[in-house]
C-alpha cells in the first residue's frame, strides 16, 4: 500500500525535492565532511575527481546527487518495508520483536478492559443513592491538582482516561494482534491501512488505487504533504545509516583513525553521533506516518461514497453495518473473483418496492387481489378494475391501502376512483395511494379508477 500512496496528487517535483532530494545533498555533505577524509589520498576512485576544476567537480557532485535521488527514490517501497519490518519478520529476532510489540498491545488491551469494566460498574449503581454516598465519601479524600473529586468529575476523568487509552490503541497498533509487525513504525502504518476495514469493511491496498481517483487534487496534496513530511525523516534515518557503514568501513580501511587515540576518539564520537541521527529521524518518522495515516483515513471517509457510485452501486445504505456487508463483498470480489456460484457482490441498484401492492395494519391477513383493465372507446383511457377478498374468516383487514405506480406516461385521472360504486379520496401523485379502510371477515371489494395516456 505504501507506494500506492505516494505522490497521488500529481505533485511530483515538490514531493521528490523535500522527501528525497533533500535528504540526499544532506548525506553528501556528511560523506565529504567524515568519510572523504578516511579515504586513501591515491585511492583510484578518486584521483581522476582530484585533478578536475572546482566546476567540473561540482557537477559531479550534482550528478551523484540526482543518480542517488533517483536510486533512493526507487527504493521506497523497500526501505518503508524493511523499517516495517517485513523482510525480518520470521528471522528470530523478528519474531523476538514480534512478541514484545504483542505484549505491549496486550497490556494496554488489559489496561482499556479494566476501565471499561469500572466505567460500566460505576453506570450500574449509577441510581444508588446509599452507594454513590459512600463512594462519594471516598471520594471527598482525594484530591487531584489540588481539587476535590466528586462522583461525576470522578467518572468524568475515568471516561477521558478510556478514551485516550482507546484511541492511543488505534493509532498504535491493528486491531488484530496477529497483524502486529516487528517495529512500532510497522504497527503504526498498519494500523491506518486497516482502518477502512474497521470501519467499513474496505480491503484498504486493494481498494486505495481506485479510491485516488475520486479524490479532489487539494486533498490529494495534503495526503503528499504529509507522505513527503514522512519520507524526509525515513530517508535521513536510512542515509544516516548508510553513512554509519560508509564511515566503519573507510576507518578499517585505510587506518587513519587508529594513528592516535585522538583520532580514534574523534572517529569513534562522530560515529555514535552518525548512528543517533538516524534512529532520532528514525522515531521522528513514526509521528510522521501517524499524520499520514490522519490523511488517508479521511479520504476513505470522505470519497468512500463517490467511489461506490463509480462502481455502478447505487445503494441507499441504511447502517454502518450494512455499508461494510457491500464493501466487504466487493474486496473480495476484487481480490478472489467470482465463487464456484457466481459473484460475491450484492445488486447494483436496491431492490425497488413493487409498482402494485397493497398495505394493511395486520400485514399477515391473507387477501386475494385480481387485478385487470376494462378499455374505453378511446387507446388513451383505460379503467383498471382490482377486486380484493379478504380470505380470513375471523379476522378485519384495518387500515386497508392500495399504492399503484403507473408508467411515465400515465396519470389517474382525478376523481375517478370508486369502491363498490363509491367515490373515494385518492392521496399521493405517482405512486397513487387508494385508501379502502376496513375489509371485514371473508368480505370482497371492488376498486375501480381511470388511467389517461397524455402521449
Amino acid at each position: 500500500m505504501t507506494g500506492l500512496l505516494s505522490a497521488i496528487s500529481g505533485y511530483f517535483t515538490k514531493f521528490i525535492l523535500l522527501g528525497t532530494v533533500l535528504p540526499v545533498v544532506v548525506f553528501i555533505i556528511w560523506f565529504m565532511i567524515l568519510v572523504r577524509p578516511l579515504l586513501p589520498g591515491d585511492l583510484p576512485i578518486l584521483l581522476p575527481l582530484a585533478a578536475l576544476e572546482p566546476q567540473w567537480q561540482l557537477l559531479v557532485a550534482t550528478l551523484s546527487t540526482i543518480l542517488i535521488s533517483g536510486l533512493l527514490y526507487s527504493l521506497n517501497i523497500p526501505i518503508i518495508q524493511m523499517y516495517e519490518g517485513y523482510p525480518w519478520a520470521e528471522t528470530r529476532i523478528g519474531k523476538r520483536c514480534i512478541k514484545q510489540q504483542q505484549e505491549v498491545f496486550a497490556a494496554r488491551e488489559t489496561k482499556i478492559r479494566g476501565t471499561r469494566t469500572l466505567l460500566r460498574a460505576m453506570l450500574a449503581f449509577e441510581n444508588d443513592t446509599t452507594r454513590i454516598a459512600s463512594i462519594g465519601a471516598v471520594l471527598q479524600n482525594i484530591k487531584v491538582d489540588g481539587q476535590t473529586l466528586n462522583w461525576q468529575a470522578a467518572y468524568d476523568a475515568i471516561q477521558a482516561k478510556w478514551d485516550q487509552q482507546q484511541q492511543d490503541l488505534l493509532a498504535d497498533f491493528p486491531t488484530n494482534r496477529l497483524l502486529i509487525l516487528p517495529t512500532k513504525l510497522g504497527n503504526a502504518i498498519r494500523a491506518f491501512e486497516y482502518y477502512p476495514d474497521r470501519e467499513y469493511g474496505i480491503d484498504g491496498v486493494t481498494v486505495w488505487s481506485r479510491l485516488i481517483a475520486k479524490i479532489d487534487p487539494a486533498y490529494a496534496a495534503a495526503i503528499d504533504d504529509a507522505k513527503t513530511s514522512f519520507d524526509f525523516m525515513i530517508n535521513l534515518s536510512f542515509l544516516s545509516a548508510v553513512s554509519v557503514v560508509l564511515q566503519l568501513a573507510a576507518g578499517l580501511f585505510s587506518r587513519k583513525p587508529f594513528a592516535s587515540s585522538g583520532s580514534l576518539f574523534t572517529w569513534l564520537i562522530f560515529l555514535l553521533i552518525t548512528a543517533l541521527f538516524g534512529f532520532g529521524f528514525y522515531q521522528l518518522s513514526i509521528s510522521r506516518a501517524s499524520a499520514w495515516g490522519e490523511t488517508v483515513k479521511g479520504a476513505f471517509d470522505l470519497y468512500r461514497k463517490s467511489l461506490l457510485a463509480q462502481l455502478g452501486y447505487e445503494l441507499k445504505l441504511k447502517s454502518r453495518l450494512e455499508e461494510r456487508e457491500v464493501w466487504n463483498s466487493i474486496s473480495l470480489q476484487m481480490i478472489y473473483g467470482d465463487q464456484p456460484d457466481g459473484p460475491r457482490t450484492p445488486p447494483y441498484t436496491e431492490k425497488s418496492a413493487p409498482a402494485f401492492f397493497s398495505e394493511m395494519k395486520e400485514s399477515d391477513i391473507p387477501l386475494r387481489i385480481s387485478r385487470g383493465v376494462e378499455s374505453y372507446w378511446s387507446k388513451r383511457k383505460a379503467t383498471i378494475i382490482v377486486l380484493i377478498k379478504n380470505l380470513d374468516q375471523e379476522r378485519t383487514a384495518e387500515e386497508l391501502r392500495i399504492i399503484d405506480t403507473f408508467d411515465q406516461n400515465l396519470h389517474y385521472e382525478w376523481n375517478s376512483a370508486s369502491i363498490n360504486g363509491r367515490r373515494i379520496v385518492v392521496e399521493g401523485s405517482n405512486p397513487y395511494l387508494f385508501k379502502i379502510g376496513s375489509l371485514g371477515a371473508g368480505q370482497e371489494v371492488e376498486l375501480r379508477y381511470n388511467v389517461i395516456r397524455l402521449c
